[in-house]
Order: C-alpha cells, then structure tokens, then sequence
C-alpha cells in the first residue's frame, strides 16, 4: 500500500466496500471467550429464562458489528453515484459509529461476567426506549418482563450502565472521536447552523462540502476496523484483512488532510492526524 493514496470518490468507495467485507467476516467468526468454554460457562450460570447468557453476548456483539458493516457499505455505495450524495454519508456515518461502538463495548470487557452485564445493560435500555411501543411487539411486554426477572436473579454479576455514544468514541478514539461523531450528530438531527453552511458551500462550490462528506466516510471506516481488530485481539484470529484495511484508510486520511491544509477550509471533521494499528 502506497504512503500516500488520492482520496477520491472511488477509492473512498473500496475502502468503505473492502472494509464492510472485513468486518462482516469478522463479525461471523466462532465465539470465543478467553480461557473458558462458553458453553460450560452457560450450562452452569444459565437458567430457564436465559440459558446461554455468554453466548447471547457474543451474539449482540456480532450483530452490532454486522449492522456497522452495512452502514459502512452503504456510505461507499453512496460514494460510487455518478453524482456522489454529500449530505447523508453522514448519517449512515453515525449509524456506523453507534453500532460499532457498542460492539467494541461488549468485546473490550476483561471478564465474562462484565460482558454479559454490559449485554444486559443494553437490553434494559432498549426495553426502556421501546416501551410505549412494546404492545405492538408480539410478547414483547413479556419478553422485558422475563428479561428484568433474569437479571434480578444475577447478584454476582457486576454492575453496568451503558456510556453514551460520543464517550465510547471518545475512548476508542481519544484524538478525534468526540469531535467528529458531535459533527455527524449536527447533521443527523438537522442542526440549522450546519445545514445552511453546508447548502451555501455547496452552492458556490466550495470544496470543502465534498471534504466534509470524504471525512464521514473516513470516520466510519476507522471506527469499524477499530471494533473489528477488537474483536480479532479477543479470538486470536486473523487480522490480514483489516490490516489492509487499516494501510489504506492510513493512506487515504493522509490525502485528506493535506487537501484540506490546501484549501485552509476544513471544518475538523474526519480523521484527525492518522492513527496506527491497535
């Protein structure tokens, strides 16, 4: 992989392409819990209401990596247009991050009691978000009701609150997280100050609305193969692919920046000063 590799649309493109297939690889791997048998571990701490505690957090953590890849694809997907989209990346972009974020979450517990508390911290969350809408869920009010009674019966297990977003970017990224997932959050929610800058640059031109869009794509990129080498550290599995992976957004976010000195009009969104592999 070259120093140095022009960031454009199409190569923004296979990097979001190349990197969704290396997570979504790594998100089907085997489950493997360091040092213990998760299925031992489960016939001795499971019960009729949650049988295989270790297990269903192995099986969130992969489904949150999964739904980070498809974002990931979907945001290069939108790069290959003839007419690349500039605004959306953007969403898709937070999507990303909040997925694979929570995937890094789960993975990075040193313990499996702690994984299986963070696991159970993000269901009571989602009940409480689903509540009002719970009824038009077959069973769903009892599903939240066996969920909260399992947990009730786990006094050994750790305690656990689910951080928000912008703090678990902010570890997995200490150099830029926080600063660009608030920025993809000001287009996600239609911040008034962002959009109009954004139409105005688009309108006479500026390059640094198509920037700002490289940058989206940039950021989601690296945090997946950040929760993606996680979950390669955790199993001991190969990492060659997000290696690669990892070469070429190194390559590209270099371009990036130094298009964006050239111009002296980026707004901070992307990737910071480059990073190395975890």
């Amino acid at each position: 992989m070259p120093a140095e590799l022009e960031v454009n649309w199409e190569n923004l493109y296979l990097l979001c392409n190349a990197t969704a297939l290396a997570i979504n690889d790594v998100a089907k791997l085997p489950f493997i819990e360091p040092g213990i048998q998760i299925d031992e571990y489960d016939r001795e701490h499971g019960d009729e209401l949650m049988p295989d505690p270790l297990k269903t957090a192995h099986q969130c953590s992969s489904a949150f990596l999964l739904g980070a890849g498809d974002f990931i694809y979907s945001v290069g997907k939108l790069f290959s247009l003839e007419s690349p989209m500039l605004t959306s990346p953007a969403v898709l972009a937070r999507s990303a991050v909040e997925y694979a974020s929570r995937s890094w979450w789960l993975n990075v517990a040193d313990l499996p009691e702690l994984r299986i508390s963070r696991m159970s911290a993000l269901f009571n969350q989602s009940y409480q978000e689903m509540t009002s809408s719970l009824g038009a869920v077959p069973d769903g009010i009892e599903v939240g009701k066996q969920f909260n009674t399992w947990r009730s019966r786990q006094p050994h297990l750790p305690k656990a609150k689910v951080p928000k977003i912008a703090n678990l970017v902010a570890k997995m990224l200490p150099d830029n997280g926080a600063d660009a997932y608030e920025d993809l959050s000001r287009v996600a929610h239609g911040n008034l100050v962002q959009l109009l800058g954004t139409v105005y640059s688009a309108n006479i031109g500026a390059p640094f609305h198509a920037q700002n869009a490289q940058g989206y794509g940039l950021f989601a990129a690296q945090v997946g193969l950040v929760a993606g080498l996680e979950v390669c550290e955790m199993k001991g599995a190969d990492r060659t692919p997000l290696e690669n992976c990892v070469q070429m957004h190194a390559a590209l976010s270099q371009s990036y920046l130094m298009a964006e000195a050239g111009t002296g009009t980026g707004t901070g969104t992307g990737t910071g000063t480059g990073w190395s592999i975890p």
